[in-house]
Parts: C-alpha cells; sequence; structure tokens
C-alpha cells in the first residue's frame, strides 16, 4: 500500500514517524563522520529561502575566505537555480550530495534555528557545530524561565532535561543520559551553540539570560545583513517611505491590519503627493498567507503607493528616509540618529496578550514615536520627511541599549568569521 492512498492523517502520522525514525538513525550514524573544519555550511528558514544573516554572511566568507568552502543548502529549486546561475555553491539539501556536505561540515550557520533550517533525516548531527547569527535585535520575548517564546518549532526548548550539570547526582545524571540518545536528534541545543553574536544589552535580557548559551559561544558583532545599508544612497524627490508590519501568528488579526492599511489608500495617496514622497508596503517574509489579488486590485489608481513583493529588503533598506513599522527587528536595523522610525501599532494591547508579547516595555524603549493609527501616523511622517533629524537624541539614547558602541558597521562579518576559525583552531 502506497502512502499516498491512505487518509490524510494518517498519511501526516506516517511521515511524522518516518521523521523521527530516520532522524534518529542518521543524526547517530552521521554524527560518527570526520569533520572538515574549513566547510561551512549555510541554509535558509526552513532551508527555503534565500536572505537574511546567513545570506549575506555566506557572500561575505565567498568573497573574503578562499581557504573556506562555503555552500549553501536548500530544498528550493528557485534558490538552487538563482544561486547556480551566479556561479555560487550550492547543493539541495535532500539530496546525497548534500547530506554528504552536511555530515562533514565544520560548521552550520543558521539565523532562526537550527531546527527549522536543518534535519537529522539529512546529516544534521551531534557533532555538528553551530554558528546562529539571528535574525534581528528586536522587542518581542524569546524566552523566559519557562521556555523559548515566539515560535511554534517542537524542538526548540531549553535541554536542561538531556544536558548534564554539576548537581545532578548518579541516578540523574545515568537518565539524563539515555533521554539524551533519544531526544538530541530533535532538540535545538541552544546551551551548545559553538558561537552567537552579541549584539548588546538587549540580547543578554532577552535571550542569553533565559537560553543558556555559554559565555565562550558569545562573539561581539551586528547583523551581517546590515551590509548594504552602509554605503546605501537615499533616495530624494521623491522621498522613500517603507511600511513593513511584523508578521501575526493569528490569521484574523493579520487579515484586519492589511484592510486597515487598504482602507487607508486614498488618504495615503493625498498627503503622500502633498509631501512629495512615495509610500512601499512590505510584508513580512515568512508571510504565507495570500494577499496578492486583494492588494493589487487595491493599490490600483494610487501611483504613489506600491507593493513590493520581493522578500528581502535589505537591498534596498538605505534608499528609503522614513520607516513605518510596528513591532519589528527591521526597525533596529533600519534606526540611526539620521534615520527616524516611526512605529504604528493600532492592535498594541491585543499583541502583548496574544502574540508573542514583550520581555522589554515597549514604549519606553522603542527609538521612535509610537501611534495607534495611520490618521495619527501621517502627522509624524510629514514632519519627519521634513527633518529627518527629529528626535535623533532620542534615537541615539535608545540605540545603545540594543547595540554596543563596537558593532553595527562592516567589521561585523569580519568579527564573526575571525572568532569562528579562532575556536576551530583552538579545538
Amino acid at each position: 500500500m502506497r502512502l499516498s492512498d491512505l487518509p490524510v492523517l494518517a498519511q501526516k502520522a506516517a511521515r511524522r514517524l518516518r521523521y523521527y525514525v530516520k532522524g534518529y538513525r542518521n543524526y547517530w550514524k552521521y554524527t560518527k563522520v570526520p569533520k572538515e573544519d574549513d566547510l561551512w555550511v549555510f541554509s535558509g528558514f526552513r532551508h527555503a529561502c534565500y536572505m537574511d544573516n546567513t545570506r549575506y554572511f555566506y557572500e561575505y566568507v565567498l568573497a573574503q575566505y578562499p581557504q573556506v568552502r562555503a555552500v549553501w543548502l536548500t530544498t528550493d529549486e528557485n534558490v538552487l537555480a538563482l544561486l547556480r546561475s551566479q556561479g555560487k555553491p550550492v547543493c539541495r539539501m535532500d539530496s546525497p550530495e548534500g547530506v554528504d556536505l552536511m555530515s562533514r561540515a565544520g560548521v552550520a550557520f543558521t539565523d532562526h534555528f537550527v531546527m527549522t533550517d536543518y534535519s537529522p533525516e539529512w546529516g544534521l548531527n551531534d557533532r555538528t557545530r553551530v554558528v546562529q547569527l539571528w535574525h534581528g535585535v528586536g522587542f518581542k520575548a524569546m524566552g523566559d524561565q519557562r521556555g523559548v517564546r515566539n515560535t511554534t518549532e517542537r524542538g526548540v526548548r531549553y535541554s536542561r532535561d538531556i544536558l548534564p550539570a554539576p548537581a545532578d547526582g548518579r541516578g540523574k545524571a545515568f537518565l539524563k543520559k539515555i533521554k539524551y540518545r533519544f531526544l538530541a536528534p530533535f532538540r535545538e541545543k541552544m546551551e551548545r551553540y559553538f558561537v552567537m553574536t552579541d549584539t548588546g544589552q538587549e540580547r543578554e535580557d532577552t535571550i542569553f539570560r533565559f537560553w543558556g548559551v555559554p559565555e565562550e559561544a558569545r562573539v561581539p558583532a551586528g547583523n551581517p545583513r546590515c551590509l548594504p545599508l552602509y554605503t546605501a544612497v537615499r533616495a530624494e524627490n521623491p522621498a522613500k517611505v517603507l511600511y513593513a508590519p511584523t508578521y501575526r501568528f493569528d490569521a484574523a488579526h493579520e487579515e484586519a491590519l492589511i484592510g486597515g492599511f487598504l482602507q487607508a489608500l486614498p488618504l495615503l495617496q493625498r498627503r503622500l503627493e502633498a509631501m512629495d514622497a512615495c509610500l512601499t508596503l512590505r510584508l513580512h517574509p515568512h508571510t504565507w498567507r495570500d494577499y496578492g489579488d486583494r492588494i493589487t486590485s487595491a493599490l490600483r489608481g494610487f501611483d504613489r503607493i506600491a507593493w513590493d513583493r520581493e522578500p528581502d529588503v535589505y537591498a534596498t533598506l538605505g534608499e528609503y528616509t522614513l520607516l513605518v513599522t510596528d513591532y519589528s527587528s527591521i526597525a533596529m536595523d533600519f534606526v540611526s540618529p539620521e534615520r527616524p522610525v516611526l512605529f504604528l501599532c493600532p492592535d498594541y494591547d491585543w499583541f502583548i496578550k496574544n502574540e508573542a508579547g514583550f520581555t522589554l516595555d515597549f514604549p519606553s524603549c522603542v527609538p521612535g514615536r509610537v501611534v495607534p493609527s495611520w490618521e495619527a501616523a501621517l502627522p509624524e511622517m510629514e514632519a519627519y520627511l521634513k527633518d529627518p533629524l527629529r528626535d535623533k537624541e532620542l534615537r541615539r539614547e535608545r540605540i545603545a541599549y540594543f547595540f554596543r558602541p563596537d558593532v553595527g558597521s562592516a567589521r561585523d562579518c569580519a568579527r564573526i568569521a575571525g572568532a569562528v576559525i579562532k575556536k576551530l583552531e583552538a579545538r
């Protein structure tokens, strides 16, 4: 009987069982494979996209470290074709060659989670050294004493129940060894990251203190995806405004957010004409819900407003004069004393109760003004476009909490690569 002949629920159960059986077997099988310190593998979110910190660091390594064999792993045919057309080293993650590369890799890079971007079925193993570049600096809660937050991935949880601790007695230590053998292939194990970027005090307060990332793994560095911002030229005549709301797990609230934007189109068009500015909408790159026809149809006749469907915003982010967002980490990549951010948060009370919420006190730490509606946002937008340096001291003060003074430049990638190489050489 073929799997496709089974009922849908039975098919899902069978695939899940196969994942656990094959993942367990291969994880320990490939743990025995010798690792090559000069082989570095990279992947994108759910091994299906080419963007964010891993993309920009991968391209940096290709350009600056010829002694390293850097390979992008993916299961997406479009990404495969794109990188091949550019002559970049790429391989299907789930192919025999991809599994072989993953099993031998000295280091694997992620900017989300290992359990989203790699798989124990395809070469991830117990000796894979993980470099966590993380996807930005932001406001949403990523963990507390109870567990990791803002993710639905099953394996992303603390591993205190399977990792040894000094206070463990013999019985507990033995039990942990047994549990580790069975559970390790399907756990994130943040406590064993090889390297993780340390952007500043925010990362200490919202991630490090909860996730258990070891001190020796933390490397002072910013986000590689910000590289294009350091040389970008801001657009003028007309000025460019970017509207980039964050992802909502709740479909109804995401629908309401889009609906509110579309209802404001006539008002936005009139005010943008008066300001001699254009506004571009970008949805969160991992938004899977399809708004294509609805947004495209609604934008007809509004020549000052566009929808950019390219997932990677960072190639053009530096061209904008003003960013309008809500709770997205893109705010902290864009903001500077010279670049203002406006926080449009119509569902603030709902968001803090029903989505990830915040470890920080959002209103008192964001580097910009917070408004509840498009009607309230438009006067602020106009003021910022007339004077981008408005509120620059507020931004300077708030940024200092999120970023160490020695990060946030083109040198960040060199710091990360140097730290990885130094740790590899020391082992």
